[in-house]
């Protein structure tokens, strides 16, 4: 276990309520929910979310899971299951704290496929895209990340 991952998982431990014997490390096997669970924030509405006390653990550990995520191969839908964003759009979508994680792993995935070559249609699979037409297409949370995948790809743009 790294420094890191040590100095992270201490702070957890030391900020539960009750001493827990378990760790909190980039690696963990455990779900968000534990995590938030254990941190006592699974009853908070989303609005008191980020104003908890153990919000900066939680945050932590969330981060500490982009890179793993991303080694793994998730897909986006996959991430957003994970992060209890799936079935949700627009605005809604937007409004929840985790969409900040997802929008910080989509937009490592955006590099990550440049660099790869990936073609324009493989990433608008990726995206859920390909089979939307017009504004739908253009107004839809993943628009954004295609974009930027052309941007930042100046061969297709």
């Amino acid at each position: 276990m790294s420094k890191a991952s040590r100095k992270l998982s201490d702070k957890i431990l030391s900020a539960l309520p009750m001493k827990q014997n378990f760790k909190f490390g980039p690696r963990t096997k455990k779900s968000l929910e534990f995590v938030k669970n254990e941190l006592g924030m699974n009853h908070l509405a989303t609005t008191e979310l980020t104003s908890a006390q153990n919000y900066k653990y939680y945050d932590d550990f969330v981060i500490s899971q982009l890179p793993i995520w991303a080694k793994k191969e998730l897909t986006p839908v996959e991430v957003m299951d994970l992060l209890d964003l799936k079935q949700l759009s627009g605005i809604e979508l937007k409004s929840k704290p985790n969409f900040k994680y997802y929008d910080e792993f989509m937009n490592t995935q955006v590099l990550v496929w440049g660099k790869e070559d990936l073609s324009v249609s493989d990433v608008l699979i990726r995206l859920g895209l390909d089979t939307l037409r017009g504004a739908a297409r253009t107004e839809a949370v993943n628009y954004k990340y295609y974009d930027e995948f052309l941007v930042n790809n100046s061969d297709y743009g």
